[in-house]
């Protein structure tokens, strides 16, 4: 359903959006519940259907719904189009997995890739691509696995220039915001 939202985010040339755990709201189960925030402002929520009202509306399986304020949503939409040029030089992706508390949100680490500076602008994009909690993970643990793109507009990337980068990156990571390398 995530992905879902962010799809319909991006065929409207909107980015930035931001997660951030939404308090119980009647209609959403609690604790399965996200707020979609852009600019800092809310413009809707996801989640899962509250058991209570799924029971009385015969729903027998999971569901999962998201509400967005469109009004709110289309401030946010450029005017128009802007093209960039393709980029001639290849991107790099390295792999990244974390172990975190439980509590811990998948976002922070997004957030801060996104504006961590010392990159000077190699760092194209990050995505969290798994979560795992179980069998070789401590109790009230979990890991995060996440893809880091890098990119260099004017060449193409010698393994040593990402792997310094990447190195320092994740050193960053772990330090600021307290998790460890898995």
């Amino acid at each position: 359903m995530k992905g879902l939202v962010e799809s319909v985010l991006a065929f409207l040339r909107i980015d930035g959006q931001s997660w951030q755990p939404a308090p119980d709201l009647a209609a959403f189960h609690p604790g399965k519940t996200a707020k979609i925030e852009l600019g800092g402002a809310p413009v809707g929520y996801l989640g899962l259907l509250h058991p209570n009202t799924a029971e009385t509306q015969g729903v027998d399986a999971n569901c999962w719904l998201f509400e967005l304020d469109l009004e709110k949503v289309l401030e946010y939409c450029p005017a128009r189009a802007i093209f960039k040029e393709l980029p001639r030089f290849p991107v790099v992706v390295r792999d990244v997995a974390f172990l975190t508390d439980m509590d811990f949100q998948s976002a922070k680490v997004v957030d801060f890739v996104r504006g961590w500076k010392p990159a000077d602008g190699l760092v194209e994009g990050v995505e969290l691509f798994d979560y795992y909690a179980g069998d070789n993970i401590p109790a009230n643990k979990k890991s995060l696995a996440y893809s880091i793109s890098y990119r260099a507009l004017d060449r193409t990337l010698t393994d040593a220039e990402i792997n310094e980068v990447h190195a320092k990156l994740v050193s960053a990571l772990m330090l600021d915001l307290g998790i460890e390398r898995r």
